[in-house]
C-alpha cells in the first residue's frame, strides 16, 4: 500500500508531467518526471509510470533551461586536461538516464500493461504526434581509442523490441517510411531496421542514401551509422547501396571540425572498407584522402596513426599508385618497405565481395513432400529430429552431392548453412550454400568448407583452400572476406561471440589456438595432447558455457576420436570418445555433452555422448540411412543430413 506522502508525491508528479507536455521541457523538468516514472513503478503504479515517462520525453530532448550549465562557454579559452574526457552536459546526462530507465522499466510495462500499450508509449516519444521530427534518443558510444565504430544505446532499440513483442514491426516500418519520405534521415534509418523482406530492405537503403546527402548533423550521423552497421544485408545489390550510403554519410566529415575524437576517423575507415568490398575503390580512396586531411598531430587519432592505417588499407590491396596519391611518393615507398620487412602484409589479406552472378546455375533444393516417396527415398535429405517426441521429418530434398556436411542453423532459425561438392569434384572445390528455411531458396557463398554462424548471425567463419588457404570470416551475404590465419583450419565461434577457435596442423606451428576478438590477439592454450592423439582434425564445438572445446583428433593407432579441452580452472585435455568419425555437435544451449555421428556397421548413426562417456543412440532418427552432420539451435530440435545406404555401405 502507498503511504500518504508517496501518494501526494505521485499526484504532484502527474501535474509536473502535464506541464512538461506544454513545450520543450528543461532538464530539471525531465529529471523530475523520470523520478516519478521510477517511483511509480516501484509502487506498482505502472500506468502512471509509463505516462510520466512518455510525457517527460515526447517533446524531444530538453533544453538546458535554468540548469546554469554552459559547458562550451565554461571551457572556452580555458586550459583543460584533454587526456581525460569532459564530463557530460546535463542534456547528455538526462539522455543517458532516460535510455537506461527505459531498458529497466520496459519489461514491467510489458508485463503489467501489455506489449501494445508499452509500444504506443515509446512510439509517441520516438515519433511525436503532430510533429515531423524523429527523436531516437541516441547515446553515442564513448571513444575507445581505436578505429572501430562502437554501437551506442538508444530508446529506439527499446522501441524495436516492443514492436517485435507486440507484432507491430509492419506498422512501425510504415510509420518510419512515411516520415522518411518527408526527408527524415533518422526515420529512414529506423525503417531499415524494421524491414521484413528484401524489397523493403533495398527501398529503405536507397531512401537512406538519398537523404544522407542533405548534410545531416553529426549527432544524427552517429545514429545512422549504428543502424547501417546493424542492417541485415543479404545480397550484392543491397551491399552496393549500403556502401553508397556509407560514402554519403562519411563525406559529411569535410564539414565538421576535424577529428577531435575517434568517431570521424572510424566512420571514414568503415565507409572506405565497405566501398572496397563492393569494388568501388574510387570512393574508398576518396574517403581515405579525407581521413588523411582531418588527422592532425596531437589528436586522439594522430596523423602518424592515420597514415599507418591508410597505408595498410591500400597496400594490402595492391593499390600502390593510390598510396602515392594519398600519402605522397616518399611515404608510400617507405611504407612498402616497412610492411614487407615486418611481414604485416603477408599476415593481412583482404578480398572484395563474393560476387555471385544472378544467372549462376545453383543446385535445386526441393521442399519435402513435393517429391514422390519412391524418388525421395534414393535422395539426400535435410531432416529435423524433435527431441521431445523422438520423431523426424524431412525438410528438404537435396541434389546428388558427392560430399555434404557442416550443417549450421542461423541463430534466428531462418537459414541453414552447409558445404557440398558435386560428383567428381575434389573437396578443395567445395561450395558453401545458404538455404532459407521457409521456402528452400538457395544461394551460394562461394568456395569454402566448414561454415559456421557467429552467435548473432551477422558473420560466418569458414575454412578455404582458395584464394588462400586458412580460416576466413565474412559477412552474412558473403562480402567483406578477411583472412584470419593462413595456417588455421576448421573454426568455431564461442557462445559469447568474443572468441573464435581453430586448429593449426602445420608441423612448425601446431596446436589449438583461440583468437580474442575484443583484444585482437591470438592465444594458445598450453595443453598437452594425449599421446594416442598426436594430431587434431577438422571439427570442433564449444560447450554451452564457453569453458570447454570438443575437438576431433587423429589416433596414432588409426581412426579418430573426440577430445575435451578444458580452457579455464583446472585446464587440461581428456579423451571423451574413441572411434568417432563425425563432427561433435553441442546439443542446444544447456547440455555440455556433444552429439556424435558414429559408424555402426559402416553406417553413420547419431548418438549422444553422456556425462559418463557412454554413447546413447538418439531415438527417432531415420533408420536404415546414413545420418550425420548434426546441428541444434535450441536443444529441442536436431537438424541433420540423411543419405541412403548404397551398395557396400556407401
Amino acid at each position: 500500500m502507498l503511504n500518504h506522502g508517496t501518494a501526494v508525491l505521485l499526484f504532484v508528479g502527474m501535474l509536473l508531467t502535464t506541464d512538461v507536455s506544454a513545450a520543450r521541457p528543461t532538464v530539471q523538468q525531465v529529471n523530475r518526471a523520470l523520478d516519478i516514472a521510477e517511483r511509480a513503478a516501484s509502487a506498482q503504479l505502472y500506468d502512471l509510470s509509463l505516462r510520466a515517462y512518455v510525457e517527460a520525453l515526447r517533446q524531444g530532448p530538453p533544453s538546458n533551461g535554468d540548469s546554469g550549465d554552459r559547458l562550451d562557454g565554461r571551457f572556452r579559452g580555458a586550459r583543460v586536461d584533454t587526456t581525460s574526457p569532459l564530463p557530460p552536459t546535463p542534456v547528455q546526462a538526462v539522455r543517458t538516464r532516460a535510455i537506461t530507465l527505459a531498458e529497466k522499466l520496459y519489461p514491467k510495462w510489458k508485463e503489467h500493461l501489455g506489449a501494445d500499450k508499452a509500444l504506443d508509449g515509446v512510439r509517441h516519444i520516438v515519433f511525436p504526434l503532430n510533429s515531423p521530427r524523429v527523436h531516437p534518443w541516441w547515446d553515442a558510444a564513448d571513444a575507445k581509442g581505436d578505429l572501430d565504430l562502437h554501437r551506442g544505446r538508444g530508446l529506439v532499440e527499446v522501441l524495436f523490441v516492443a514492436a517485435v513483442d507486440a507484432n507491430g514491426l509492419e506498422q512501425l516500418h510504415a510509420e518510419a517510411q512515411r516520415r522518411a519520405a518527408d526527408g527524415s534521415l533518422l526515420a529512414a534509418s529506423i525503417a531499415l531496421l524494421c524491414c521484413s523482406d528484401d524489397q523493403q530492405r533495398l527501398s529503405a537503403i536507397k531512401t537512406l542514401h538519398s537523404t544522407a546527402e542533405n548534410g545531416p548533423a553529426r549527432q544524427d550521423v552517429q545514429f545512422v551509422a549504428s543502424c547501417l552497421g546493424q542492417a541485415d544485408v543479404r545480397n550484392q545489390s543491397q551491399r552496393a547501396e549500403v556502401a553508397a550510403a556509407w560514402h554519403a554519410l562519411a563525406v559529411q566529415c569535410r564539414l565538421w571540425n576535424g577529428a577531435e575524437d575517434t568517431f570521424v576517423p572510424a566512420l571514414l575507415l568503415r565507409a572506405a572498407r565497405e566501398n572496397f568490398s563492393v569494388g568501388r575503390n574510387d570512393r574508398a580512396v576518396e574517403l581515405l584522402e579525407i581521413l588523411h586531411s582531418v588527422s592532425k598531430p596531437g589528436r586522439v587519432i594522430t596523423l602518424e596513426k592515420a597514415r599507418d592505417v591508410i597505408g595498410t588499407e591500400l597496400l594490402v590491396r595492391g593499390l600502390v599508385a593510390e598510396t602515392e596519391l594519398v600519402l605522397g611518393a616518399e611515404l608510400a615507398t617507405e611504407f612498402q618497405g616497412r610492411y614487407r620487412n615486418s611481414g604485416l602484409l603477408a599476415g593481412r589479406k583482404f578480398t572484395g565481395a563474393a560476387v555471385i552472378a544472378d544467372d549462376q546455375e545453383l543446385p535445386e533444393v526441393v521442399i519435402a513432400g513435393s517429391v514422390a516417396d519412391e524418388e525421395a527415398a534414393g535422395r539426400v535429405w535435410v531432416s529435423v529430429l524433435d527431441l521431445s517426441t523422438n520423431t523426424s521429418r524431412n525438410l528438404f530434398v537435396l541434389p546428388e552431392f558427392s560430399q555434404i556436411g557442416s550443417l549450421s542453423i542461423s541463430p534466428d532459425g531462418t537459414e541453414l548453412l552447409l558445404h557440398a561438392t558435386s560428383p567428381g569434384e575434389p573437396v578443395s572445390s567445395a561450395q558453401m550454400y545458404c538455404i532459407r528455411m521457409d521456402d528452400g531458396t538457395i544461394r551460394s557463398l562461394g568456395r569454402g568448407i566448414y561454415p559456421a554462424w557467429s552467435p548473432k548471425g551477422r558473420r560466418i567463419v569458414y575454412s578455404s583452400y582458395s584464394p588462400a588457404r586458412g580460416v576466413w570470416v565474412m559477412r552474412r551475404d558473403g562480402s567483406d572476406r578477411q583472412l584470419l590465419d593462413p595456417d588455421g583450419w576448421s573454426a568455431a565461434w564461442s557462445p559469447s561471440g568474443r572468441f573464435i577457435a581453430w586448429v593449426r596442423n602445420q608441423t612448425s606451428n601446431y596446436g589449438l589456438v583461440v583468437y580474442d576478438l575484443a583484444e585482437e590477439k591470438l592465444n594458445r592454450p598450453a595443453l598437452q595432447l594425449p599421446s594416442e592423439f598426436p594430431f587434431l582434425s577438422a571439427g570442433m564445438q564449444w560447450s554451452a558455457d564457453g569453458q570447454h572445446l570438443f575437438v576431433r583428433g587423429w589416433r596414432s593407432q588409426g581412426g579418430q576420436g573426440v577430445l575435451d579441452f578444458q580452457l579455464s580452472g583446472r585446464a587440461g585435455v581428456s579423451v571423451l570418445y574413441r572411434n568417432a568419425n563425425g563432427f561433435p555437435e553441442r546439443l542446444g544451449s544447456v547440455a555440455q555433452a556433444p552429439v556424435l555421428s558414429v559408424g555402426v556397421s559402416g553406417v553413420e548413426t547419431l548418438h549422444l555422448l553422456d556425462k559418463d562417456g557412454e554413447l546413447v543412440k538418439l531415438n527417432g532418427q531415420w533408420e536404415g540411412r546414413r545420418n550425420a552432420s548434426p546441428c541444434s539451435r535450441d536443444g529441442k530440435q536436431l537438424f541433420y543430413v540423411s543419405r541412403p545406404v548404397r551398395r557396400g555401405g556407401q
